[in-house]
């Protein structure tokens, strides 16, 4: 049996792995697009490949660690339910990221070129 939880390091680290992620993703998405003269036409390959990895890397992490928090302090509902709740947001970066770079896109009159 386990002792008691310090819940406030418990919820700092869930909750660390999918705000990183995804002020990392938001972040990438406005250093690289904002400077970009409206109206240009832009292939971004890099940045989409970074978003795919940041996306990837930030659903693994989060994942693991809110999977093992739930397994590892299953009585205490409290943390049970933090560790549902950042299993949650470890997945959505799959739909941040995308709708973050088309709405800059569009913000900013770009034209994504094939």
């Amino acid at each position: 049996m386990e002792g008691v939880p310090r819940v406030p390091q418990e919820l700092i680290r869930l909750y660390a792995a999918p705000l990183a992620g995804h002020l990392n993703i938001i972040g990438s998405i406005l250093v690289v697009l904002l400077p970009v003269p409206p109206g240009t036409s832009i292939r971004p390959m890099g940045l989409a490949m970074w978003i795919i990895l940041s996306v990837v890397v930030t659903w693994v992490v989060g994942s693991i660690l809110a999977v093992s928090t739930i397994v590892r302090w299953w009585r205490h509902p409290v943390l049970r339910l933090n560790g549902l709740g950042a299993l949650f947001l470890s997945f959505t970066p799959f739909w941040v990221g995308p709708s973050v770079f088309h709405g800059v896109c569009r913000y900013r009159g770009l034209i994504l070129s094939d």
